[in-house]
């Protein structure tokens, strides 16, 4: 069950999100197109695809092309993105700075497949956040319909209360107190605010020292 997005009326199947990766995001959704038929043998599902403005049109045709038959919805921008995440039973994105921020921000249920290049920083990122158990992921190089289909259904499987809790994401809060403050205070109820707070993602463990 799931938060009815606007293109899924089935309140019987899970509902796969699929967010736009640009001009680069064909493979992705090709590759999860491709899958679907292995999932929905397994459970039912519904697949949103938000390929964004920028995809080639003989790309958008070479989906529509392969969704034939399949429960596919594919659109190609959305004015309201947090919305969609939020309805998802499970997001399944690149990792841009951007899309993690809003999946991170609203807890949402994802499974990341990071873009193979030229820079290292999805894959950085996505490993990252994984291994501090925010999201699952799926390295680039092993991107093929059964692995991406077998790490949808395990997503998917996860129990709700499996979930930890996400990370601080306010650093621009906490950066100006460091400013204005110069350092950790304490405030009137004599909670310890942390200069650095629990935004290093790439340090140690998360810092909750205080108050927001």
């Amino acid at each position: 069950g799931m938060k009815r997005s606007p293109c899924v009326d089935d309140p019987a199947s899970d509902a796969a999100g699929v967010t736009g990766g640009g001009a680069d995001g064909f493979e992705l959704f090709e590759t999860l197109v491709r899958a679907l038929p292995a999932m929905t043998a397994e459970r039912p599902c519904v697949l949103v695809v938000v390929t964004g403005p920028f995809l080639p049109e003989a790309e958008r045709t070479r989906l529509h092309q392969l969704s034939a038959g399949l429960p596919v919805h594919l659109v190609p921008q959305v004015d309201d993105s947090l919305s969609y995440l939020s309805a998802a039973d499970l997001v399944i994105a690149m990792a841009g700075y951007n899309t993690t921020s809003e999946i991170l921000s609203l807890g949402a249920r994802a499974l990341l497949v990071p873009r193979k290049g030229p820079s290292a920083e999805q894959q950085m990122r996505a490993s990252r956040f994984a291994q501090r158990g925010w999201v699952d992921w799926l390295p680039p190089a092993s991107l093929c319909p059964e692995t991406l289909s077998a790490a949808v259904l395990e997503a998917l499987d996860k129990p709700a209360e499996a979930a930890v809790l996400p990370p601080d994401l306010f650093g621009r809060q906490r950066a100006a107190r460091h400013l204005l403050y110069g350092g950790a205070r304490e405030d009137a109820d004599g909670e310890v605010f942390s200069p650095t707070g629990s935004d290093d993602l790439f340090g140690g463990a998360p810092q909750l020292l205080g108050k927001v």
